[in-house]
């Protein structure tokens, strides 16, 4: 698979080296660079509307031969370091997840999770999942997304 070559996905890890918070791009550019980071692992990813996406930002799918199509719905909140996503966040992301029959939802924030918000992800693990700003990070630096998952329970 190539790599990404962006000028966003460059963009984001000069931030990331230059050790300034990620929360700096705009929301438009926080939620294109997952999708970038997404199809490089082999997702098929639609970007929403913002104005019509009930709170989810992207639709990313992929057809795992072994367990077929895999529909996630991944919620993007660009928040600064002292802004956490809350438990009200998470829990209408399992709603939505609920009603568009996806196989999992994911809050991926800039900033972290409050402690509620990750006890009911961990809780539902198989149905939802988080990604914090440090993992985001990780990702931007060339970590792969499924070492974040393998093990259904993510650090805090």
């Amino acid at each position: 698979m190539d790599t990404i070559k962006s000028k966003l996905y460059f963009n984001c890890k000069k931030i990331i080296n230059d050790k300034r918070p990620l929360y700096e791009i705009h929301w438009k550019d926080f939620e294109k660079l997952l999708g970038e980071l997404l199809e490089q692992e082999g997702w098929r990813v639609q970007i929403t509307r913002s104005s019509k996406d009930g709170g989810i930002d992207l639709i990313a799918n992929m057809v795992d031969p072994i367990i077929g199509e895999i529909k996630t719905l991944w919620q993007a909140k660009k928040f600064k370091e002292t802004n956490k996503v809350s438990l009200s966040a998470v829990r209408e992301l399992s709603a939505i997840r609920e009603r568009e029959n996806a196989t999992k939802g994911i809050m991926v924030t800039t900033s972290k999770l409050t402690g509620g918000a990750i006890k009911w992800i961990q809780q539902d693990r198989y149905r939802l999942g988080y990604l914090e700003g440090h993992q985001i990070e990780e990702w931007i630096l060339g970590q792969k997304l499924s070492l974040f998952f393998n093990s259904g329970n993510q650090t805090e």
